[in-house]
């Protein structure tokens, strides 16, 4: 016998009692299936309910052949009579998040004339796959037009059609229907086949706000938040903006210019110290003997982009060189074209990660300087020999 779905005859009873029509246990997992359940089943891109069945917790929800099982953490006797309570502020927020994406994702298909051919509920975000490109431009638009029908508060309304009304009816879905058709209407906004739990009306969404707008297959991928999870994302960002701004010393609004003044300072800094460490670097080469066999330099707070001159600058006057930088970066130079063999003769004693051509090599290299500056001395002396 299916089960009788309380929570489409009323998306907002957290609370019911039942009797328990079969219990199974699995390898240690615990299942029963209930006469009525308010849990709806994860479905539709909608996670499942969670909450408590007879003093026990419900972990997990799924339909199987219009028989609805609760996956619960004790088992319980097949016959008995439970009381159940969803845990409703995940049921809300899921409600609230379905419901903004029905709206966002309606107004989406209908202006571009496209079809969501992805949707997933995470506990986080709700991420929307579309079979056409988009811009972000367009999708603020779409977010500004979506925030407008929320404050119009649009009833929300399910229902399920005759099989005549469903004919004449369009309405969009992932996938062929067949039977009874589920149907989600949001005038305005959006005719959608749909099986989840929804508010109301619109207005309870409170608001959406599109995160990001990603290229995917032959359309993009929209990240988005509503309700709950909407006014904390605000929340979150105004904070992160006034401490920005703070350290800043700007006014909020201002301080996507401040951040390009300092990257701006930061990159004329960077090529100043560079061009101050070529000069450091030929001065170094300077101080070495012309035809100098071996040399080894440490300089720990070297970038790794700057290694390169170091090593070029030192072999113009030694044929062997190593230079190791900031986070275990180093460059090999070889006018003997030994760069390669120079390598491998570390690899014994040291984690190495990298390569490059018979000339030159660099990448990370894991261990201690003063050894490997002497075993470095050493396979160096050894290609000579």
């Amino acid at each position: 016998m299916e089960t009788v779905k309380l929570y489409e005859q009323d998306a907002y009873r957290t609370t019911f009692s039942s009797v328990i029509e079969d219990s199974i246990s699995e390898k240690g997992i615990f299942k029963i299936a209930l006469r009525e359940t308010a849990f709806y089943p994860e479905g539709g891109g909608q996670p499942a309910d969670q909450g408590v069945l007879g003093g026990v917790k419900v972990l997990d929800v799924h339909e199987k052949e219009g028989v609805i099982w609760h996956t619960v953490s004790e088992p319980l006797p097949k016959g008995a009579v439970v009381d159940g309570e969803i845990d409703w502020v995940r049921r809300y927020d899921f409600m609230q998040n379905h419901s903004g994406e029905h709206v966002v994702s309606g107004i989406i298909c209908s202006t571009f004339g496209c079809s969501n051919v992805g949707f997933h509920m995470g506990s986080d975000v709700i991420t929307m796959d579309f079979n056409t490109p988009l811009t972000w431009e367009q999708a603020m638009e779409i977010e500004h037009r979506a925030n407008e029908a929320i404050g119009r508060q649009i009833p929300i309304v399910a229902s399920y059609p005759s099989p005549k009304e469903l004919e004449d009816l369009t309405y969009r879905s992932k996938k062929e229907l067949s039977g009874r058709v589920r149907i989600l209407s949001i005038d305005g906004c959006d005719i959608c086949a749909c099986c989840g739990t929804h508010v109301k009306n619109t207005g309870e969404i409170r608001m959406v706000k599109i995160l990001s707008v990603q290229n995917y297959k032959s359309g993009v991928r929209i990240s988005m938040v509503s309700g709950k999870r909407a006014i904390e994302d605000y929340g979150r960002k105004h904070e992160y903006i006034t401490a920005a701004a703070r350290l800043l010393s700007a006014k909020p609004e201002e301080t996507p210019a401040a951040v390009e003044r300092v990257l701006d300072e930061n990159g004329r800094l960077r090529y100043e110290m560079a061009e101050l460490r070529r000069r450091i670097a030929r001065l170094q080469a300077q101080a070495i003997p012309e035809g100098t066999k071996v040399c080894f330099l440490d300089e720990p707070s070297v970038p790794a982009r700057d290694l390169r001159e170091i090593a070029n600058a030192l072999g113009e006057r030694a044929k062997n060189v190593m230079v190791t930088g900031e986070n275990d970066s180093y460059v090999i130079k070889s006018a003997q074209n030994r760069a390669r063999i120079l390598l491998n003769a570390l690899k014994e004693n040291f984690s190495i990660q990298g390569g490059g051509s018979e000339q030159m090599v660099q990448g990370v290299i894991k261990g201690e300087r003063e050894e490997l500056e002497r075993l470095f001395r050493a396979a160096a002396e050894k290609v000579q020999e």
